[in-house]
């Protein structure tokens, strides 16, 4: 009687422990998948960009600000240390100190990575 005791319970506790595995593997599995399922924004704020525009290319007044992917001549003119990155950059329109229309890119992802039309 006392070694089918014994035996019941050295199952239950490997039932117990087993359980406890499959569980860990499950929860950590969800919490994986929904940080590769979570969406993810622009790292460089629309403020960060205007600013870069200002402090790198003189640009005075800021007519618009889009945030889209870059047509095929415009990725012909990104930064070389920003080829292998992002191509959604923030397109910031307005003018320079002398009037001149100006068109400035900066990356959504690092406000170094900028480039003026």
């Amino acid at each position: 009687m006392m070694i089918l005791l014994k035996k019941n319970i050295i199952f239950l506790v490997l039932a117990l422990c087993c359980l406890g595995v499959i569980l860990s593997v499950i929860l950590n599995n969800d919490s994986s998948n929904a940080e590769q399922n979570e969406i993810k924004g622009p790292s460089v704020t629309r403020d960060v960009a205007v600013q870069t525009a200002k402090d790198f290319f003189q640009l005075i007044e800021v007519e618009k600000v889009e945030l889209r992917h870059l047509t095929t001549e415009e990725l012909k003119q990104m930064p070389m240390e920003a080829k292998d990155k992002t191509p959604i950059y923030y397109i910031v329109k307005g003018k320079d100190q002398t009037g001149s229309k100006v068109t400035v890119y900066v990356s959504s992802d690092n406000e170094n990575h900028h480039f003026k039309n």
